[in-house]
């Protein structure tokens, strides 16, 4: 178990895959998008919602936090100096939007991985396997699942 911290929405606490889809769609709420798309009298919406939920938690105080099985796992961040870069490279035009709370990464560390500049694209999301990236910049560290501590 190693302490690190998380960016995670101010207002609806989805992490920062959450955060930075409604960043990069202004005008979303993901949890209106998510109660219109589950009760739609439509198959393929319904089934656009049970897709991508898993890949959009919530961080909520006491709860644990598992990754969709063969994602990369939950991006934390070592110091809160390094969640701040992220920041300051992922939410630059309206940084208000995230905060940066302390969680408990569970288990051993996952291996290095790519991370993708485009994660706020569901598509790239979801396809993961298939895009090429950059290598995780210094301080970042994946887990399996974590415990939300604030």
């Amino acid at each position: 178990m190693e302490n690190v911290y998380k960016v995670v929405g101010v207002e609806r606490r989805y992490g920062s895959n959450g955060t930075g889809f409604e960043y990069e769609h202004e005008d979303l709420n993901l949890d209106h998008w998510f109660d219109e798309h589950e009760n739609s009298p439509y198959a393929e919406d319904v089934e656009l919602a049970k897709l991508l939920k898993p890949y959009f938690p919530k961080y909520i105080k006491g709860t644990t936090v598992k990754a969709v099985p063969g994602s990369p796992g939950i991006l934390c961040f070592k110091t809160e100096i390094a969640a701040q870069s992220f920041i300051r490279r992922s939410f630059y035009s309206r940084p208000q939007m995230v905060t940066i709370i302390q969680v408990i990464g569970l288990g051993k560390p996952l291996k290095k991985y790519e991370l993708n500049s485009g994660c706020f694209n569901i598509k790239n999301l979801i396809n993961y396997k298939k895009r090429s990236g950059e290598y995780l910049y210094g301080g970042t560290v994946a887990f399996k699942s974590v415990r939300v501590l604030e």
